[in-house]
């Protein structure tokens, strides 16, 4: 924020009064900087994005992460708090690419939108949280036959 200091005088019922006051210069948000993929975050159904803040416009900022299903998906929207440089999107769909980008606001407007990314959740996991491979697999019945799968 920047302050203009301004000087001002006042006559009210014959009197008369110097005073200053500050003029507060107050912008948009800067476009937030360095948006990420935390490491070891990618699980089946979720993910996590880091970014920096960038300046605030001289006003209380929020941020809004925007991401979708590829290639066609529609755009979905989640707002984080103030102070807040992290989000978690949940609820994906295992082994889905999704574009994701944000921006910040404060009380002026909306900053300009980060460049994308594209994150791909991992294929589904077993309840142990490791990934499930078949590599073969033995059906017993009329015929011991050896079908490999993959």
């Amino acid at each position: 924020m920047v302050a203009y200091p301004l000087p001002i005088a006042v006559t009210w019922q014959k009197q008369y009064d110097d005073q200053w006051v500050n003029l507060e210069d107050t912008k948009k948000p800067c476009v937030p900087g360095s948006l990420k993929v935390q490491d070891g975050s990618i699980t089946d159904r979720s993910f996590t994005v880091a970014w920096k803040p960038n300046c605030d416009g001289g006003s209380e900022q929020w941020f809004v992460v925007r991401y979708k299903l590829m290639p066609d998906g529609l755009w979905r929207y989640g707002r984080v708090p103030e102070g807040t440089y992290t989000y978690t999107l949940n609820g994906l769909a295992p082994g889905s690419l999704y574009d994701m980008r944000l921006f910040a606001e404060n009380a002026v407007g909306k900053s300009g939108e980060t460049e994308i990314i594209s994150v791909t959740t991992l294929s589904k996991s077993n309840e142990n949280g490791m990934k499930l491979t078949i590599k073969e697999f033995r059906f017993h019945g009329d015929s011991d036959k050896e079908y490999l799968n993959g």
